[in-house]
């Protein structure tokens, strides 16, 4: 599910005025992506929607950063590795 879907469901859930709402919505985001980029979690603002959607549904958001933690050291490794084999 993509996140203008994920927008939509907590629009009607609220029973706001979509206008209204959607403007909310994005505000709430890219405050909390610029939060995110000053933190330097190197998140992108897709990212964040995602991770806010998780929370949101019940997600631990310590056990949440704790997989990005693990990932993006992954992920360094294998750069790392692919450096060290050229």
């Amino acid at each position: 599910m993509d996140s203008a879907e994920e927008v939509s469901k907590t629009i009607d859930s609220k029973n706001m005025n979509n206008d209204t709402t959607y403007t909310l919505l994005l505000t709430d985001l890219t405050v909390l992506h610029e939060m995110a980029t000053v933190l330097n979690t190197g998140l992108d603002r897709k990212t964040v929607g995602y991770c806010i959607s998780l929370c949101e549904k019940g997600a631990n958001p310590e056990a949440l950063a704790t997989i990005i933690k693990d990932l993006q050291k992954q992920q360094e490794n294998k750069k790392k590795e692919t450096n060290n084999k050229q």
